[in-house]
């Protein structure tokens, strides 16, 4: 079964941000995700019977995400 991407890119960012703050924002967490390949991790913590990916929560905390 092929799962529908809930990711949005960059480009579709945009449309959300307000201020060129909130776009620089947007595509700093798109990217930092991107790299941690967050959806795919996530995807596979749920599999795993967890709900909690570690290593996604420590980057963002890292970044002062809280």
């Amino acid at each position: 079964m092929k799962r529908a991407s809930t990711v949005s890119k960059t480009a579709n960012a945009s449309k959300l941000a307000i201020t060129d703050d909130h776009q620089a924002l947007a595509e700093a967490a798109s990217g930092q995700l991107a790299r941690l390949q967050a959806l795919a991790k996530a995807r596979a913590t749920l599999d795993g019977g967890s709900n909690h990916p570690a290593e996604i929560w420590l980057a963002a905390t890292e970044l002062g995400w809280t």
